[in-house]
C-alpha cells in the first residue's frame, strides 16, 4: 500500500497551549492510519524548540511543504506562518490542501476564498471534532488519487 505524505499545519506563535496539545493529540491519532506518513514541523511544539528561525523556514517549506503531497492546514486562529506555507502549497506547488477550522472560528476571507474553480483540489470544512476530519481526508486521498 502506498504511503501518502501529509503535513499537517497550523498556527503556532499566538495559538493557546490547549490547541498546541489538541494539535500534538490529532497528528498521533493521524499516525495510526496504516496509509499515511506525517510530516512534523518545528517551532513551539515541534520536534526541537531550540531551532533558528532559519531553520524553521528551511525545514517547514522546504522539508515539509515541498515534501507533501498533501497538506491538512487548521485554520482556526491567524498565523502569517500558516498563511506563508498555504501560499507556497497552493500557489507554487500546487498541490492538494484540506483546510479546516473549528466551527465558529474566525477564518480570513482569503483562506476560505481559495476554494475556488482556480484551486480545484482546495477544500475549506469545518468541524466540532478535530477526529471528525480524518474521514474527510481519506476520502480526499482516495478521490485525488494519491493513496
Amino acid at each position: 500500500m502506498k504511503k501518502t505524505k501529509v503535513y499537517v499545519a497550523c498556527a503556532l506563535t499566538y495559538a493557546s497551549d490547549e490547541f498546541k496539545n489538541s494539535i500534538e493529540i490529532f497528528k498521533e491519532r493521524l499516525r495510526k492510519e496504516s496509509n499515511l506518513i506525517i510530516l512534523d514541523f518545528y517551532g513551539p511544539a515541534g520536534p526541537d524548540e531550540d531551532q533558528s528561525s532559519g531553520e524553521i523556514y528551511e525545514h517547514d517549506i522546504h522539508v515539509c511543504v515541498e515534501n507533501s503531497e498533501i497538506i491538512l492546514a487548521e485554520c482556526s486562529y491567524p498565523s502569517t506562518g500558516l498563511g506563508w506555507e498555504l501560499g507556497t502549497a497552493v500557489e507554487k506547488r500546487k498541490i492538494p490542501v484540506l483546510a479546516i477550522a473549528e466551527k465558529d472560528a474566525l477564518v480570513t476571507e482569503l483562506a476560505l476564498g481559495a476554494e475556488c474553480a482556480r484551486n480545484p483540489s482546495f477544500a475549506f470544512k469545518r468541524y466540532e471534532n478535530i477526529l471528525d476530519m480524518i474521514p474527510v481526508l481519506q476520502k480526499m486521498i482516495h478521490e485525488l488519487g494519491l493513496g
